[in-house]
């Protein structure tokens, strides 16, 4: 078989890409709460109601400013509609505030602010601030380093059925950070994100069965799961897959497809696929690199 490193990205957003991907899921997260508001043909109703006080439309023009729908953006407009529904107790406006504190959206990063609006929505069973106090405790970030309050505040989040926390969750069971190692606990959380079409869940499962980890060694669940994942345009999983393809594991091996998979992880810079190509006597043209 080549030798291909089959990575396990390790926990999401604490030593996955960085914290450039926390900014990025959360963002895509509230942009999904904004598409499900409809912003753009909105604006006017809800700023009507925010003047007259409604905590929920100040938050929906909130997130109007904040990502420019319907208004220019404008951060500070934002944050300032924000803090009116939080001090009402609007549990979303909070956490929205605290992600505002702590990826500096219009305002300097404070992490004493973004630590107080996360657990004033926390404590409301706000699933997503539950899952950014988890966060916090894994990397110390504003708080004290603790694997087993991350691994508290992921799960309350998880129960909710938030994807982001039940992959965490899982993690955590996986690498014994907070909580014993348990391999099938570890794929019970996992899989319950990857059911709701979350790649790098998908991509840990189809891990998880390729290497024997909390469930029966199955390659032909392994490269589903992997093209589910890559299917997404996960570069690790695509990757994985060309290597399925290449070796015939779990698929019929088909040279073609393993280039054509591998090719689609080197693009977005993916190494191990990068070599593999190389391996297999294939260059990338100029616009593909």
């Amino acid at each position: 078989m080549k030798k291909i490193s089959y990575i396990l990205l390790m926990m999401l957003f604490v030593s996955l890409q960085g914290i450039g991907q926390t900014v990025d899921s959360l963002a895509n997260y509230s942009e999904e709460v904004a598409d499900t508001f409809q912003l753009t043909s909105l604006v006017d109703e809800y700023r009507e109601k925010a003047l007259a006080g409604d905590a929920q439309s100040q938050y929906n023009l909130g997130l109007c400013y904040q990502y420019g729908e319907g208004v220019e953006q404008d951060y500070a407009q934002a944050i300032e509609w924000f803090l009116k529904a939080a001090a009402k107790n609007h549990a979303a406006s909070q956490c929205a505030l605290g992600l505002c504190y702590q990826y500096e959206y219009g305002v300097k990063k404070d992490m004493r602010q973004a630590i107080k609006w996360y657990d004033k929505a926390a404590r409301q069973n706000f699933a997503m601030a539950q899952y950014c106090l988890g966060l916090c405790y894994n990397y110390g970030d504003g708080v004290i380093l603790d694997t087993r309050k991350a691994a508290e505040w992921y799960r309350k989040a998880a129960n909710q059925g938030l994807h982001l926390a039940q992959l965490n969750l899982g993690m955590c069971y996986y690498n014994a950070e907070g909580l014993p190692k348990n391999y099938v606990l570890a794929v019970e959380w996992i899989r319950k994100a990857a059911e709701q079409g979350y790649a790098q869940a998908e991509y840990n499962l189809g891990y998880c069965y390729y290497t024997n980890k909390g469930v029966k060694k199955d390659l032909k669940q392994a490269a589903e799961w992997y093209e589910k994942a890559a299917m997404q345009g996960h570069a690790t999983a695509q990757m994985s897959l060309g290597a399925c393809y290449e070796d015939g594991e779990g698929v019929e091996k088909d040279l073609n497809k393993a280039i054509e998979w591998y090719t689609l992880a080197a693009k977005q810079g993916n190494e191990d696929a990068i070599e593999a190509l190389k391996e297999l006597g294939v260059e990338m043209k100029a616009e593909e690199e």
